[in-house]
């Protein structure tokens, strides 16, 4: 039988990319004031090995409130099937994160999910906003 051995590698928070490190959660996110559309700002985030930040705990909801400024977007949309929203690794969006008379889907466009100092709303993909990144921080466990 051959002899498996597993490393532990820690994936660290770029800090050096200006990436911040809530240090209770080690959720590692970065608020980007350049404004670019939704799908921009996904592939702006991917450059760090990273996505737009997808707030589907407490702990991340409270960095997404601590960080905005204005409109930024998250890491959630109903582009694959309008109406059903979900978070970029496939998970459902509790709707009642979403602010009162939210999503509406106004005109018929608004497939992607900013947060605001209000709360959570649909908006147009191709609108310009300012976004989070997040990038995982974790142990990963690679075959050696």
């Amino acid at each position: 039988m051959p002899n498996l051995v597993r490393e532990v590698r820690q994936i660290k928070c770029p800090t050096d990319l200006g990436y911040m490190e809530d240090p209770t959660s080690n959720i590692c996110s970065k608020i980007h004031e350049t404004k670019l559309s939704w799908t921009s700002a996904q592939a702006e985030c991917e450059k760090d090995n990273g996505q737009l930040f997808i707030a589907d705990t407490q702990a991340k909801r409270d960095i997404s409130i601590k960080v905005r400024t204005g409109a930024v977007f998250l890491g959630a949309s109903d582009l694959d099937e309008e109406g059903v929203w979900k978070w970029l690794n496939g998970e459902p969006v509790n709707r009642t994160l979403f602010s009162p008379n939210e999503p509406n889907n106004f005109n018929g466009h608004e497939n992607c999910m900013s947060a605001r100092s209000t709360g959570y709303n649909d908006e147009k993909c191709s609108r310009n906003f300012k976004y989070i990144c997040e990038v995982p921080t974790k142990k990963a466990y690679c075959p050696n």
